[in-house]
């Protein structure tokens, strides 16, 4: 025979409810609540009081150049946009030099000059 009788079923409602909440993600019952309280302080203790962020890791560095991966693309296209820019003045000069035409006129078909 059940101890509760009648009420049984609604204690157990109760005992339910209650637990649901304390381990329902969001905040439905207030900062000062129980529940939240004993939800914030097993989140603590499950991640040391250090929170769910992770670090952001130092770039590696290269071995013998000493540079990290996103300096080392810099400077490559850094390199290559001089080397580009040098080229589009030798051509500009050339074109110069067989049709007589001005400088504004010869670089009007490149982009960089």
């Amino acid at each position: 025979m059940n101890l509760l009788g009648k009420f049984g079923k609604a204690f157990a409602k109760i005992l339910t409810r209650d637990a649901g909440q304390s381990h329902r993600l969001g905040n439905p019952l207030g900062v000062d609540s129980g529940p939240f309280l004993a939800r914030r302080n097993a989140m603590a203790l499950m991640t040391g009081g250090r929170g769910f962020s992770v670090p952001a890791k130092t770039p590696r560095v290269h071995r013998t150049l000493g540079t990290t991966r996103g300096q080392r693309k810099r400077a490559a296209r850094q390199w290559a946009n001089t080397a580009e820019t040098e080229r589009q003045e030798r051509v500009c000069a050339s074109i110069m030099a067989r049709t007589g035409m001005r400088r504004d006129e010869a670089a009007r078909s490149f982009g960089s000059l």
